[in-house]
This record gives C-alpha cells, sequence and structure tokens, in this order.
C-alpha cells in the first residue's frame, strides 16, 4: 500500500510537502521567470507512472530536473534505480533535500546512490547513460526546449534508451513539434495528467529544422 504525502514524511522524518512560489524562491529574478513553483509528487502518481515506464530500474540512472526537496529522488531509490541525480537550482531546496536524503538513508539503510546538484539546468552535462528524466512540469518552454535539445544531442552521439516524463507537461505544442519524441504513453490519475516518451536515436532534427527523407 503507498504511503499518502504526510505518511510518507512522517516514516522517514522528511520535510517534503508544501507549496513555494517562484517569487519565494531564493533565485535572481530572471532565473525566477524560468521557472515554476515547488510542488512535490504524489507518491501514488509517481508508483503509478513507474509501473507503465517499460524499464529495469536497475539498469538506468533517473535523473530529475528541478528536483526541489527531494521526494521523487527518495521514491525513485525505493523503486530499485542504480543511480539517482537532483537538479536544483534554488540553494534553500537544495538544502532541504539534502538533509531529507540523509535522513531517509540513516533510517531505511537503503544505499542508493543518490547525488544532489545545486546548478542551473542549463548548465547540467547530459551523462551518457541509459536514463529516465523526470520533469515535474519544471521550467518554461524556452528552457524546456533546451534542455530537450541537449538530451536530444546526446542520444545522436551516444545513441541509448533514456526515456522522459513529464507530470503536467503544459508545453504541449512544443513537445509535439519534436520529431526526437516519440510518445510511449499517457494518462491521467486524479488531476495529475502524465505524458512518456522515448528519445529517438535517428530520424529527428532539432527545433524549428526539417527532417532529411
Amino acid at each position: 500500500m503507498e504511503l499518502s504525502h504526510r505518511s510518507f514524511d512522517l516514516r522517514y522524518g522528511l520535510q517534503t510537502r508544501g507549496r513555494v512560489e517562484r517569487a519565494q524562491l531564493d533565485i535572481p529574478k530572471p532565473v525566477q521567470d524560468r521557472v515554476t513553483r515547488y510542488e512535490a509528487s504524489k507518491t501514488r502518481v509517481f508508483s503509478h507512472i513507474l509501473a507503465r515506464l517499460p524499464v529495469a530500474p536497475d539498469e538506468f540512472t533517473f535523473i530529475d530536473l528541478g528536483a526541489g526537496k527531494g521526494r521523487a529522488l527518495i521514491l525513485a531509490a525505493e523503486h530499485g534505480f542504480k543511480r539517482v541525480i537532483g537538479v536544483e537550482i534554488s540553494p534553500k531546496l537544495h538544502s532541504i533535500g539534502q538533509d531529507n536524503v540523509a535522513r531517509y538513508t540513516s533510517r531505511t539503510g537503503n544505499r542508493s546512490h543518490i547525488q544532489l546538484l545545486l546548478l542551473d539546468v542549463l548548465e547540467f552535462a547530459i551523462p551518457a547513460e541509459r536514463t529516465v528524466y523526470y520533469l515535474y512540469n519544471p521550467f518554461d518552454e524556452a528552457t524546456t526546449a533546451h534542455v530537450l535539445d541537449k538530451i536530444a544531442g546526446s542520444v545522436m552521439e551516444h545513441p541509448r534508451d533514456v526515456w522522459i516524463v513529464f507530470v503536467f507537461p503544459l508545453c504541449g505544442d512544443l513537445l509535439n513539434s519534436a520529431s526526437f519524441l516519440e510518445r510511449k504513453g499517457e494518462g491521467k490519475i486524479w488531476r495529475d495528467h502524465y505524458q512518456i516518451y522515448k528519445v529517438r536515436t535517428a530520424g529527428w532534427a532539432p527545433y524549428g529544422e526539417k527532417e532529411d527523407h
């Protein structure tokens, strides 16, 4: 049985709940304009999505872009991903995430390798690994496009299985126009809409360019 948000935090002594609006984030105003508010992934929604993702977690790295307080990272560790990475630009949220991961590791003995990076996602170096990327609608359209292009370019250079999960994908037109994304599933649980994509290793072009036929 999946734990509720409150029960999940209480079980492990965490603090992952609560919304933080972007104006409250401790980041410069120009960066605030590129991001959305913090809101933790729901535990049951996360498990629902992972059950529909056709990957063996122990063969993949899980990367949460906009990791916030780290709930998705801890859930990914519980699901058995071989490596878990969180990218977060807010020093305050990053610090809370570090504390949450430390508390979870101490209480459970789960030694999954969880790495938290205090970093602007635009500066994140795409690792050449089999990966599941997780985005809980963290960025505006321009930032999302930049990140997707970097991921797709990396897959083209080093072909491998890469999946991308979007929860509340507000950039619908952007995703539909991305020839390097192949939609593999979508659904809605409660009010949470999600889409699952696999990155093509060939037969695509960057945004604004036509594919060769």
